[in-house]
């Protein structure tokens, strides 16, 4: 970091820094002190936990792997009351959130995002299994929001992982892993909560859990249930139709998990995962450039009865685990399927572009249905060989079908206005739908020169293949029918690794990894090129893992940068029309550092640090907004957290802890914004810095338990998204905050 860097930083950047050298120099003092020769007590000495992940497809402690991974425990979810992807990754750092509405997430890591409009880049995972749209056509904005009730863990792994994990993690992935059921014990859980939302409303939620093994040993079933009611806390002040609290929510599902043990080197695990989500509106307000709410805090305007969504998602897999000796293979079964739903106003955006009275008003109809199944079949070598090698074949077969319907309608009448179109756009469900078949096959190889060095190689080959039908639509802003259209793409993407250990505690890495995104087609528009190519990421990353004073404190740091190449970016012709366009260069380039300390019995500590410089090498077509050097969209350039918990004893059978979590999350700015050449170019919208702070404590007896969350202590109004307001808005922005305060508790009964 060179010094104008340094200047350009805000107090509380600093503070972050120094916050974060500060604990550094207190870390190498502590190392220098215990190697002085302080005397060991006879009694076994507190450890911090050795953590496993399987970033590398393989089990291997967290501080063996030559990647950046992070891992969330169920535990810590728990703690934490996190019910929701804003929730839980937002605190992951190097990952940010972007919360577009109406149900629709984007979340990037290390700067390499998406948008609505776009296929992703983050992948996400079940047990192993992908889920989710993996193309722009079937709208990969809709991420299936997964309560994390009954989660062993959450693992964010950083940068491209397309060798192993294929084309939707070009720029990191999200795996989730349930919790197996017990073969040999028969366990429940029930667990209430209530919770107050400062100046809104009251939620609740109920989850239930029962372990039952039917077959001692043999085969077990693990059955779940959840329903939550998401308090509200936005007021609509539209005259006329004044409602408090109107975003509320409700999600329910549950989880059957059936494990059978074929023998004592075989398993089979069948797992389904259903989960129905609704909100009635979305946390967003209008704010001037000085971010002041215009219609007062927590207010916003809208019409009643819209601005409303509904999503379904229906996770199957089945795992077939098998142990032959020479090698272990699994062969990993998932379909998948998400409906989604959703009226909204848009009268902010066709107002003023069609001059229509103020009592008009335009709601859309969306509705997209997405069916994914995909089938892995992996064959894995013994660990502990100076030889290790990985080899397996992917398929994956995924149909979308997508319509909307806009409309101009009276307000006060609910029909149509005379002398006005009432259809303004009516596309229906394509059928049949836009289909997207993918094969591929990958092998690593890991090779053991001596126990302290070895070398990491592999590659991917993957063909893609898009047939999408013919389509029309009808309507005063219809465009000519799209004629059908077959898309082909293929790629190899590679990994290469070398670790050396420089001690048994000790360990540096050096990584180069590349991932890909398949392109895709623009339908038939006037000035526009039918289709848009593949973008590629390759990252170049050196870490350093290590633990000290006999395991009582983990350091892990990476320095990386990443290459974007032909990067896929939003346009418009002279029409206004969207469309995709391949721009030239990006780069990301940063810093992540993190550790924990076990300070004491029961008393631990946990801080992270993030840099990322994530911006436009190149600029792309004058249409796209993105200049050279312009920030990549919603890449904060700093962020942070640091914990302290505290474990203690309150009477012979009740035990406590308390925590408190700060949170920072730094400068960025919105999405580039798209023009009509050769309009100037618009600057993107800045997003303020916030931060938050989360206290939690909890008493348990190990049967039941009680626990306090107090959630954004300092109720902020930090901006998850935000972008000019719809139509321009006199200079207006629209954003969507985070929960203010809220308080609750919880109740848990283990059986």
């Amino acid at each position: 970091m060179n010094e104008s860097s340094i200047g350009r930083m805000t107090g509380r950047e600093r503070w972050l820094l120094a916050l974060s050298l500060l604990g550094l120099c207190a870390i190498a003092h502590a190392q220098g002190a215990a190697a002085g020769g302080a005397t060991r007590d006879e009694a076994e000495p507190p450890r911090l936990k050795e953590i496993i992940v399987t970033a590398e497809k393989r089990r291997q402690p967290l501080l063996e792997a030559p990647v950046s991974v992070t891992v969330v425990s169920g535990r810590a979810l728990e703690q934490r009351h996190a019910v929701s992807l804003t929730d839980y990754l937002a605190q992951i750092p190097g990952v940010s959130v972007q919360n577009n509405g109406f149900g629709q997430l984007d979340f990037s890591i290390r700067g390499i995002g998406s948008s609505p409009f776009l296929a992703p880049t983050v992948g996400m995972e079940v047990d192993g299994v992908p889920v989710g749209s993996s193309t722009a056509a079937g709208d990969a904005a809709l991420k299936p929001d997964i309560d994390p009730n009954d989660m062993a863990s959450i693992q964010v792994l950083y940068g491209p992982q397309g060798t192993l994990y294929g084309d939707d993690a070009m720029g990191g992935l999200v795996e989730f892993t349930t919790v197996k059921p017990n073969l040999e014990r028969f366990s429940g859980r029930a667990e209430a909560d209530v919770s107050q939302v400062y100046s809104g409303g009251v939620g609740s939620g109920e989850r239930a859990m029962l372990n039952l093994p039917v077959i001692d040993g043999k085969l077990g079933v693990r059955i779940t249930g959840f329903l939550r009611h998401d308090p509200g806390y936005i007021n609509d002040v539209q005259p006329g139709s004044e409602r408090r609290n109107i975003n509320t929510g409700e999600a329910k599902g549950g989880r059957v998990d059936l494990l059978w043990q074929i023998t004592d080197k075989a398993s089979l695990r069948l797992n389904a995962l259903a989960q129905n989500n609704n909100a009635n509106g979305d946390p967003e307000e209008i704010v001037n450039s000085s971010y002041q709410s215009v219609n007062g805090d927590l207010n916003g305007v809208g019409q009643a009865g819209f601005n409303w969504f509904l999503s379904h998602y229906r996770f199957y897999t089945g795992t077939l685990d098998v142990d032959l000796g020479w090698a272990h293979l699994l062969a990993l079964s998932g379909y998948n399927s998400t409906y989604y739903e959703t009226d909204l106003d848009l009268t902010p955006v066709f107002g003023p572009i069609f001059g229509t009275p103020p009592f008009v008003f335009y709601p859309l109809i969306q509705t997209d249905r997405t069916n994914k199944f995909s089938q892995e079949i992996r064959l894995t070598s013994p660990s502990h060989q100076r030889l290790e090698w990985i080899a397996g074949l992917y398929y994956t077969h995924e149909a979308t079908s997508f319509a909307q319907t806009l409309t101009a309608l009276d307000s006060l009448t609910g029909g149509g206005f005379p002398g006005f179109p009432t259809s303004v756009l009516s596309a229906p469900l394509l059928n049949p739908p836009t289909s997207f078949h993918e094969y591929a096959g990958y092998l690593t190889l890991t090779y053991h020169f001596s126990p302290r060095f070895d070398l990491e190689a592999g590659g991917r080959y993957t063909r893609e293949n898009t047939d999408i039908p013919e389509s029309s639509a009808t309507g005063l802003i219809a465009g000519a029918p799209t004629p059908a259209s077959h898309e082909r793409d293929s790629a190899t993407t590679f990994l290469a690794a070398a670790r050396y250990h420089i001690s048994p505690t000790q360990m540096a890495y050096l990584r180069i990894a590349s991932g890909f995104r398949p392109g895709g087609s623009n339908g038939v528009l006037p000035n526009v090129p039918p289709t848009y190519g593949p973008d590629k990421t390759v990252d170049y990353e050196l870490g350093y893992k290590a633990s000290y004073l006999d395991r009582r404190l983990e350091l892990e740091s990476a320095l990386f940068y990443i290459d974007w190449s032909n990067i896929q970016l939003e346009s418009l012709n002279q029409y206004s029309e969207g469309f995709t366009v391949n721009g030239r260069k990006a780069k990301s380039q940063g810093l992540q550092v993190n550790g924990q300390y076990l300070i004491g019995d029961g008393f631990s500590a946990s801080a992270a640090l993030t840099y990322t410089d994530a911006a436009m090498n190149q600029a792309g077509p004058p249409s796209s907004g993105a200049g050279a050097g312009s920030p990549l969209p919603y890449a904060n350039r700093w962020g942070g957290d640091f914990s302290l918990e505290k474990r203690f004893p309150v009477t012979t059978n009740w035990q406590g802890d308390a925590q408190v979590i700060y949170n920072y999350f730094g400068n960025r700015y919105g999405p580039f914004n798209s023009v009509v050449a050769p309009a100037p170019q618009q600057p993107q919208v800045f997003i303020p810095s916030y931060s938050t702070v989360d206290v939690l404590a909890g008493v348990s007896d190990g049967r039941y338990s009680v626990r306090l969350f107090l959630r954004n202590l300092t109720d902020t109004r930090g901006f998850t998204s935000l972008q000019a307001e719809g139509g321009g808005g006199g200079g207006n922005l629209q954003g969507t905050i985070i929960t203010p305060r809220t308080i609750g508790l919880a109740l848990t009964a283990d059986f």
